[in-house]
């Protein structure tokens, strides 16, 4: 797809010159950045489609079946790059049970209709399951107002160490 100039010359001024412009029609191509999108209850999820087609499709999110609409918690944004390429995407704010499963960009013109799908998965707040257990070197270490500095010291260094 692009512009072409055709120029015809005989040696006998003036040239005659054309522009055609060559458009080539294609079925979407739909394809998730992420198959999978991992969040927590109440923080933000984003999920991106990429699609190429001619001429531009019709893009639209599904979950389950059913069509996604905007509201509050929920913004569908695009962004056009080239002549037949976009960006698209699903961001839902403050998530909640309800939103999580399976979703489906799906992008369709007059050539076809073409989908991708993207999982959204919860993960726990708290993924730092045996950060708050005292490791048995530093429960023997006796504590007074004199020694606090040096015991802050010694535990931020273990906790370095130990990749904590």
């Amino acid at each position: 797809m692009s512009e072409y100039l055709c120029v015809a010359s005989n040696g006998i001024p003036p040239d005659e010159s054309w522009t055609v412009k060559l458009l080539v029609t294609f079925p979407p191509l739909v394809q998730a950045q992420s198959e999978t999108v991992q969040a927590s209850v109440g923080s933000m999820a984003r999920m991106v489609c990429t699609t190429e087609a001619w001429p531009r499709p019709e893009m639209g999110w599904e979950k389950d079946g059913e069509p996604v609409y905007e509201s509050n918690n929920v913004a569908m944004t695009h962004t056009v790059s080239g002549q037949y390429h976009s960006v698209h995407i699903l961001e839902i704010r403050n998530v909640q049970s309800s939103h999580f499963g399976v979703y489906r960009c799906v992008a369709k013109n007059d050539n076809g209709i073409h989908h991708s799908q993207v999982t959204l998965n919860q993960i726990s707040h708290n993924h730092f399951t045996n950060s708050n257990l005292i490791p048995e070197e530093l429960r023997a270490i006796q504590v007074d107002s004199a020694s606090f500095p040096s015991l802050l010291l010694i535990t931020i260094i273990y906790f370095v160490y130990h990749g904590f």
